[in-house]
């Protein structure tokens, strides 16, 4: 059964010219109330605090890669494969003739998580590596 949440309504004061540029940014990012726009902030302060607080998270690491590149393509999977449980899945994409674009899914702690994107982004041939992570629901 879901649990409902009960809203909660309170005040806040803030500057003039605040709560202008906070108009339009609620505006620009097409949110329907400030309310919203909070509720949003709240939840994205809340998920850096889990994230860089050592909870286990969820990692999404995109390696850009020369295809080409002999072997590249047998070391980021063999990476994978070490990660063992850590690593959820993965998804290859042909982006041209020269270069793939590779997005695997991990969960863990976020340092093992930043490790595994220092050991692929360290191989020969990768054009960068980047990691995203999100709090684990």
């Amino acid at each position: 059964m879901a649990r409902e949440n009960k809203l909660v309504r309170f005040g806040v004061s803030v500057e003039d010219g605040l709560i202008g540029r906070f108009d339009s940014l609620i505006a620009e990012k097409g949110y329907g109330s400030r309310s919203e726009a909070l509720r949003d902030l709240i939840r994205k302060e809340l998920a850096v605090k889990r994230v860089s607080g050592g909870e286990e998270v969820i990692g999404l690491v995109g390696i850009l890669y020369a295809h080409n590149h002999r072997g590249l393509l047998e070391r980021i999977t063999s990476a994978q494969h070490h990660a063992g449980a850590n690593a959820v899945g993965s998804l290859h994409l042909h982006l041209d003739h020269d270069t793939c674009l590779e997005m695997v899914v991990l969960r863990g702690r976020a340092p093992l998580l930043q490790e595994f994107r220092d050991r692929l982004a360290s191989f020969k041939g990768v054009l960068t590596a980047e990691l995203t992570l999100f709090p684990k629901p």
